[in-house]
């Protein structure tokens, strides 16, 4: 009877890359190569929707074999191999009736699949009228070809800003640095410095940086600033150091008059915005730069990470 079906395990071998590297590889790096995904499935025709039912399932690439069945009075195994042709996709189909299964006759067969469309094949019925049907899905795997391994892939230099603290003089909380990417980091603290910072030796800089601990200083003639919770490189790892870094200033002046007209002009069209309903423009925010603009207090004004350039750096 129907109900005493099981599944038989399955046993998948599989070869991915039957053909060379160089006959499967296209101009972009990949290689692709046909897989077939195959499985059991039965239903009662005129009613699938209430009776149908899966089994065992698996799949194969070019040259590999799957075999999948059930058992039971309509038992059969089901040998399938993916033909390995690089003009066609095609599949060879060996049905074997189970013991139980007086009616099937074993066959062979190839199932050319050259159409991508999916093949269900009828293989045997049980005296109620179920059907099962093979099911065979062609589909095309990409896969990325081995490549030399270098360390630029671990983009050592990179740097990595989760919403770092920035503190001035250790008792002046100036925001926070959320940025990420680049090995040519920037930051722009309005009354103090316009600066550009790297573990790479930039040309025009100074190593008046220290990163230890994921704590990166930079110590200025007459100030020092400290950001905490900086990780570096691809995996975003806290360095521990210590590290030089290297400073250098942009030539942007953030303490003369036209500065502080801009700042003037900004606070403006804070309050403008904060006036209008933009609800991440805060008491504090305002309050911050009117310290700058009426006090000349230091407030950080900007971020920036890109990749340092050749040009920029020291032979």
């Amino acid at each position: 009877m129907f109900w005493k079906l099981v599944l038989v395990c399955t046993l998948s071998l599989t070869t991915n890359f039957p053909l060379s590297a160089k006959e499967n590889a296209s101009n972009d790096g990949v290689t692709r190569y046909t897989n077939l995904r195959v499985g059991i499935r039965s239903w009662k025709p005129g009613n699938a929707l209430a009776t149908h039912r899966k089994y065992s399932s698996g799949s194969c690439s070019n040259g590999g074999t799957v075999g999948i069945g059930t058992v039971g009075n309509s038992g059969f195994n089901a040998d399938i191999r993916c033909i390995p042709d690089r003009d066609r996709i095609a599949a060879e189909v060996a049905i074997r009736p189970a013991n139980s299964n007086k009616t099937l006759v074993a066959s062979k067969s190839v199932v050319d699949m050259s159409d991508m469309r999916p093949k269900f094949m009828e293989v045997t019925k049980d005296d109620d009228g179920r059907v099962y049907f093979l099911v065979i899905e062609p589909e095309i795997i990409e896969a990325k070809l081995p490549r030399a391994f270098t360390t630029k892939e671990l983009s050592p230099f990179d740097w990595d800003f989760p919403q770092s603290p920035v503190i001035l003089n250790d008792d002046v909380y100036l925001g926070r640095i959320g940025m990420s990417g680049g090995s040519l980091a920037g930051i722009t603290i309005a009354g103090v410095a316009d600066l550009q910072f790297s573990l790479r030796k930039l040309k025009d800089a100074k190593p008046i940086g220290l990163l230890q601990g994921g704590t990166l200083t930079i110590t200025l003639e007459d100030a020092v600033i400290v950001i905490s919770g900086v990780r570096n490189g691809a995996n975003k790892q806290t360095l521990e150091g210590p590290y030089k870094v290297w400073v250098r200033s942009t030539g942007e002046d953030v303490l003369n008059d036209q500065y502080r007209h801009l700042m003037k002009t900004t606070l403006e069209a804070i309050k403008k915005r904060r006036t209008e309903g933009d609800i991440v423009i805060t008491d504090e925010v305002i309050e911050r730069f009117k310290g700058f603009v009426e006090e000349g207090r230091p407030m950080l004004m900007g971020s920036s990470a890109s990749d340092v350039c050749d040009k920029d750096l020291t032979k």
